[in-house]
């Protein structure tokens, strides 16, 4: 199980929950399977990676007993394991502990990484003591994004398209 409560810069409860064959990805960015390397360097790097546009992110589930590559997403095929999966993260999600990481301050940093670095992380303020780390809330916000918002989207509209 790993689920991140205060690492997301759009504030969504983003993580992973694995039971038996069957996984949950929630709010994480789909950029579908990597195959293996074809440059000398290896590298596969897609814009949606960069991009924090809700629209980028993905609930999926996937059964990785029959799809070990995680391609397929099952959500209408085991919608009772896909509604339990999702009941049992967002307990979890009410349940967990923040990490000591004090979370983005600086949203416009992310404008400075695609101006000035490409997408990559580099320098975006003047002077470090103007970012601090504030401590972070001993208790979880009442809702999460499952709340009454339907899965923002779904692996199988990455592939459709």
């Amino acid at each position: 199980d790993n689920i991140d409560n205060n690492g997301d810069p759009l504030g969504y409860t983003k993580g992973a929950l694995r039971a038996g064959r069957w996984k949950l990805l929630m709010n994480e960015v789909y950029d579908g399977w990597y195959p293996p390397p074809t440059t000398p360097e290896g590298y596969h790097i897609n814009p949606a990676m960069f991009n924090w546009d809700p629209a980028n992110l993905t609930t999926a589930l996937f059964d990785l007993e029959s799809d070990p590559y995680e391609t397929y997403d099952m959500q209408e095929e085991e919608p009772e394991v896909f509604r339990e999966m999702l009941e049992r993260f967002e307990q979890l999600a009410h349940s967990s502990v923040p990490t000591a990481y004090c979370g983005i301050e600086d949203l416009a940093a992310y404008d400075v990484f695609e101006q000035n670095y490409g997408n990559f992380v580099g320098p975006w303020v003047a002077q470090p003591e103007e970012v601090m780390c504030k401590p972070l809330p001993l208790e979880l916000p009442a809702t999460t994004v499952m709340d009454g918002i339907e899965p923002v989207a779904s692996v199988k509209d990455v592939h459709a398209e």
